[in-house]
């Protein structure tokens, strides 16, 4: 989401806060004071939580969604059997994008080029037999790879910091890392007996964690 909506400033070039920011500072050290001068988005929203915007998205539940690197821009996946892009700052869509079955997981590519969505691609009898990752081109919205190697639905999506890869968690507990140049499933982990649901890497792209219904993980994966 564009910084502006989150700030904002008097034609005098001071900051605009609201009550309880004004409240935050005035109860805090001069050090402090002075490192927020500058209006920083984060705090902005965690002491205010304005609602800036809500918009209809899908007919089900949005499980799944994330930011473009540069804020412009929002990814959502549902049980729809698509993959919705808005613009973040006025709820347009930008784009819709077809998948061969339900999904949930979304991640942006680090310098914002791809988007992944993670889905069932083949299901029998309700339940899920072989879960996929789809790659589209945020410059033209096709798609630019297809990716296999799950045995159930990809719940959890992220790509590490170098963009080398994009890693997947699945309701059969298990980890996957793809390779993003060609497509090749390098690795997948069992991470827990109980499915897996969430996965994330730290900034520093040398950790990843992932999420169970029975525990968290954490795993070494820079150098």
């Amino acid at each position: 989401m564009n910084h502006y909506l989150l700030r904002s400033r008097d034609p005098g070039g001071k900051c605009n806060l609201c009550p309880c920011i004004r409240n935050f500072m005035s109860k805090n050290s001069v050090r402090l004071r002075h490192r927020y001068l500058t209006c920083p988005h984060y705090l902005y929203h965690s002491l205010c939580w304005s609602n800036l915007l809500s918009f209809w998205a899908h007919p089900y539940s949005v499980p799944g969604m994330d930011f473009s690197p540069d804020g412009s821009l929002l990814a959502t996946g549902a049980v729809d059997r698509t993959v919705k892009v808005w613009n973040s700052s006025t709820g347009e869509l930008i784009q819709s994008l077809p998948q061969d079955g339900q999904g949930n997981a979304v991640a942006f590519f680090p310098d914002g080029g791809l988007l992944a969505s993670g889905y069932c691609a083949k299901s029998e009898n309700y339940v899920c037999q072989e879960g996929g990752v789809l790659l589209w081109s945020t410059t033209t919205w096709g798609l630019f790879r297809s990716l296999s190697g799950s045995g159930n639905w990809i719940e959890g999506l992220a790509f590490t910091d170098s963009g080398d890869l994009v890693t997947g968690v699945d309701r059969n507990g298990y980890l996957h890392f793809w390779r993003v140049n060609d497509g090749v499933n390098l690795y997948s982990i069992k991470t827990s007996s109980y499915g897996a649901e969430a996965i994330s890497i730290s900034d520093d792209g040398f950790y990843l964690a992932t999420g169970s219904n029975d525990k968290v993980s954490l795993w070494l994966i820079g150098q």
